[in-house]
């Protein structure tokens, strides 16, 4: 099985305030450049995320943001690249599921045939410590010449806003909403872990951390550069 990144962080939520009423919590500025780093629970650096914003499309109060991702293994290596769009409509943000399969694992398939389904995480304009937020789930199913070769699903659940608490990274100090929520992942076998992001407005996920079933500290990644 192998290894799935997953973490709300290594594309970040795309918002900036156009209108009160869509609220973005990363930059949107054209040309704008984030970068974040994810580390094992030893604080060995596992990978990096590059994220440009590309454009961005207002259409009266619904936006829509594309932006282009890249990763790289712990050797600063490119391992995968894709262009990403992100909606925000009628006040609320959507975080498409299907951008939470990473790269590496897109491209151990390129030569199959894979279909995604998803229901996509919200992200309200108006957030209060105590306030739930939506589920979310994608499944990828992988087949070979009509062969079912692989299925796999991934659940968010319990998204709560735990706090708001500020965050130091080598990107600067930030003020953010901790948000925790519970993740399942089903595939030869099912695994439970849980994950607690702080999100900051107008920079986007700042902090994130992932524990497995029994509350220990898996890996984490932060916020290492704005540009």
């Amino acid at each position: 099985m192998k290894k799935i990144t997953l973490s709300l962080a290594f594309i970040g939520f795309i918002f900036q305030s156009f209108s009160q009423d869509c609220i973005f919590y990363c930059p949107v500025k054209e040309g704008t450049i984030t970068e974040t780093k994810n580390y094992n629970a030893k604080d060995k650096l596992q990978s990096t995320n590059k994220q440009t914003i590309l454009s961005k499309k207002v259409t009266g109060k619904d936006v829509a943001v594309t932006i282009k991702s890249e990763s790289y293994d712990d050797k600063d290596k490119l391992v995968g690249s894709r262009d990403l769009t992100f909606e925000c409509k009628n006040g609320v943000f959507f975080f498409d599921m299907k951008n939470l399969i990473d790269p590496q694992t897109m491209s151990a398939y390129k030569d199959m045939e894979v279909k995604m389904t998803a229901i996509n995480l919200d992200m309200p304009s108006v957030l209060s410590v105590g306030k739930t937020l939506g589920d979310g789930n994608v499944q990828m199913a992988v087949s070979n010449q009509g062969m079912n070769m692989m299925t796999m699903t991934i659940n968010i659940t319990n998204r709560k806003i735990e706090a708001i608490e500020k965050i130091t990274t080598p990107a600067g100090t930030f003020d953010c909403y901790k948000i925790s929520y519970d993740v399942e992942t089903k595939m030869m076998f099912k695994m439970q872990s849980k994950g607690i992001d702080w999100v900051a407005k107008e920079i986007g996920t700042v902090r994130s951390e992932n524990y497995d079933s029994k509350g220990k500290l898996v890996g984490y990644t932060v916020l290492n550069s704005i540009k």
